[in-house]
């Protein structure tokens, strides 16, 4: 009993894995996941910034 509910489990999760894999294959998933990586980037150090004691909106234009 517990060997069939696991083979199912399996086919389902396989499913699921399949449908995943296909949808971050699409080209346009993959442009929008690299635009993305490139917004982070920007973000990431605008939020470094922001998080040093003492900035001013001013200071924090002139950084970037």
């Amino acid at each position: 009993m517990s060997l069939t509910l696991e083979n199912t489990s399996s086919v389902e999760m396989r499913g699921r894995a399949r449908k995943t894999l296909n949808v971050l294959s699409n080209f346009r998933n993959l442009l929008f996941i690299h635009l993305m990586l490139d917004v982070l980037a920007v973000l990431k150090a605008l939020s470094l910034l922001f998080q040093r004691d003492n900035i001013v909106i001013s200071a924090a234009k002139n950084g970037l």
